[in-house]
């Protein structure tokens, strides 16, 4: 099989099943530049529209458009320009967004780092990006000055407060947006904005590097992808035309729309803020796409489904993105009732530790009325979004068909994104239906990982994108996930669909299956379940045994079930699969070093 002829087949079917009302490529409304300049735009037009809103307090468009600038200035009289890496180490919070888009419009490449990854983590990212500045939270000064004496080259670390930009705030903020700023060291961010009174006039080109974030990490240690920015206008142009597919879908059944009827809906929206913007999918959904869309961001530092809730309510938002059990806790909270949801329209979300499922659809319609659709697949490495997921959900047409082949329903690939299944050993091309690795070209694609070229060399071959991913597409060209290869490799089947059935018990809030090696049978199939929070302390590993054995096929069957609070998790959320490993062995062994009970 040549791979014209199987692109060939595929964009048969691809254009037999796209919904007529998307537009067949991505919209940028003030045409193709950096997307700090959509910033400029969006300043010059509507200086006074809301941009931000943090625990209460607002910022406009001008005054983020001005303080960005600021910080561009005092970047460039400090030296620094094209090539030179600030990095970001701050949650979500205006600040973040200043920084960002001062860094991008001073011609530098802004490196995002998680503010919770502790010492031996942001040692080893700095480290990895070799920043000349870095900005962080006053709170973890301490961490980032020792962590910044191990590395050539910075100049200076510029700190900020959590309440520097919350005058007043509102009555559910948390402490640490309440609090009083640290004396910490370094430059303090406030006080150089009040003093960088200037602009800046840098040509910057769409194929300059611009960006550098890391993977997630589930599976060791995190890589620094470079992205340019290029890639970072293309996928919030095709985040802000494709994400509400669901949304336009519902509305518009097959009518073909003129790109002003669509924005309409995504312009001016208003999102929430709160996947953290160090992941790549975070960023786009909190800082790029509110940006590119002339919206309003309701940035939260941290998950609380209670202000989650109220700022819904409040500020009457109209776009979620959340992981999927993230819908669950705003489902299950005891003051659901208290909030009025109605306001949203378009609510997307992520299977990275839970997935969706018809009841939890079917529950969220029935309070906000509007429905919840896969947002797509992706990766750090593509600045993610490479499908369309939204869109399928008629009669739960997407959920049936991931529950009928065993996997995530991703959809088809967005415009200008080849997407192949392979045999992982031979690179060779597998026929519809058969499940190989996932291998993608982006017009988005990292030039690759930051002092990796081993690694570069091995995953970004000849401009495609070895992923990593088990993948298949059905007899209609729809992708599904199927889980990661090293899942797999001791399987006869994919965990991903153990994992998937799991959710149909009441009381699992998440699974993850795992090979573990028992000392006397060997490597065993084991099931670690995350109860939900009301069965944490009722939910016994023997009911789940028993729900199992009437529930699941044989090959199915795990041989050890283990029971945890929370599954631990990375920085953006995602299952830290060795983490957990290494938790259920520990668990294994306690297991086994207990006598039998009679």
């Amino acid at each position: 099989m040549d791979e014209n002829s199987y692109f060939e087949a595929l964009r048969e079917k691809w254009e037999r099943k796209w919904p007529r009302s998307l537009p067949k490529e991505p919209i940028y409304p003030y045409g193709q530049i950096p997307i700090f300049e959509y910033l400029r735009r969006r300043s010059r037009s509507h200086p006074e529209r809301t941009a931000i809103i943090y625990y209460g307090s607002k910022l406009s468009y001008g005054l983020l458009d001005e303080l960005s600038e600021r910080f561009a200035f005092f970047l460039t009289k400090q030296g620094l320009g094209k090539g030179d890496v600030v990095a970001v180490q701050l949650p979500n919070c205006p600040q973040l967004l200043i920084s960002y888009f001062g860094v991008l419009k001073a011609g530098c490449v802004c490196a995002l780092i998680n503010p919770w990854v502790g010492r031996s983590g942001t040692e080893y990212m700095l480290g990895e990006v070799k920043p000349k500045i870095v900005v962080c939270a006053d709170s973890i000064y301490p961490i980032v000055s020792q962590s910044s004496q191990k590395i050539d080259g910075v100049e200076h670390i510029v700190t900020t407060s959590l309440s520097d930009f919350a005058a007043e705030p509102d009555e559910k903020a948390p402490p640490e947006v309440k609090s009083k700023p640290k004396q910490a060291g370094g430059l303090s961010l406030i006080s150089l904005l009040e003093e960088s009174k200037g602009s800046v006039n840098v040509e910057v080109s769409l194929d300059d590097d611009a960006l550098i974030i890391f993977t997630g990490g589930s599976y060791g240690v995190p890589r620094a992808c470079l992205h340019t920015h290029w890639n970072i206008l293309f996928k919030t142009a095709v985040a802000c035309t494709y994400s509400p597919s669901g949304l336009i879908v519902a509305l518009y059944g097959n009518r073909q729309l003129d790109a002003e009827t669509l924005m309409k809906h995504t312009e001016r929206g208003v999102y929430l803020g709160v996947m953290p913007a160090f992941w790549v999918a975070g960023k786009l959904a909190c800082v790029d796409a509110p940006i590119f869309a002339g919206g309003t961001v309701v940035l939260m530092v941290k998950w609380d489904p209670e202000y989650a809730l109220y700022a819904i309510d409040k500020y009457k938002v109209t776009s979620t993105f959340l992981e999927f059990s993230l819908y669950e806790d705003l489902l299950r909270h005891p003051k659901l009732g208290r909030y009025n949801l109605r306001s949203l329209r378009s609510c997307i979300g992520s299977s990275i530790r839970t997935y969706l499922t018809a009841r939890l659809r079917g529950e969220w319609f029935n309070i906000t009325k509007t429905v919840l659709c896969e947002s797509s697949y992706g990766l750090t490495e593509t600045h993610t979004i490479d499908t369309v997921a939204g869109g399928f959900h008629r009669e739960d047409f997407d959920l049936k068909q991931a529950e009928k082949h065993g996997g995530v329903f991703c959809g088809i690939p967005v415009p200008g994104t080849l997407i192949k299944i392979v045999d992982p050993k031979t690179g060779e091309l597998l026929p519809l239906g058969e499940v190989g690795e996932i291998v993608i070209k982006s017009p988005s694609l990292a030039k690759g990982y930051l002092k990796r070229p081993d690694e570069t060399r091995k995953k970004f071959v000849k401009g495609w994108l070895r992923t990593g991913d088990l993948g298949k597409y059905d007899e209609d060209g729809f992708l599904y996930f199927m889980g990661r290869i090293r899942d797999v490799e001791e399987f006869e089947f994919h965990p991903i669909e153990v994992e998937r059935r799991m959710l149909g018990h009441p009381a699992v809030g998440a699974a993850k299956a795992l090979t573990l090696t028992h000392p006397e049978r060997g490597s065993i199939l084991t099931l670690v379940i995350e109860p939900k929070r009301e069965y944490r302390e009722k939910l016994s590993e023997k009911e789940i045994e028993d729900w199992c054995s009437r529930n699941l096929p044989s090959p199915l069957l795990p041989c050890l079930v283990l029971i945890k609070d929370e599954l631990p998790t990375t920085g953006s959320g995602k299952t830290d699969v060795e983490k957990l490993r290494r938790e259920a062995e520990e668990l294994l062994r306690e297991k086994l070093s207990k006598p039998a009970s009679t």
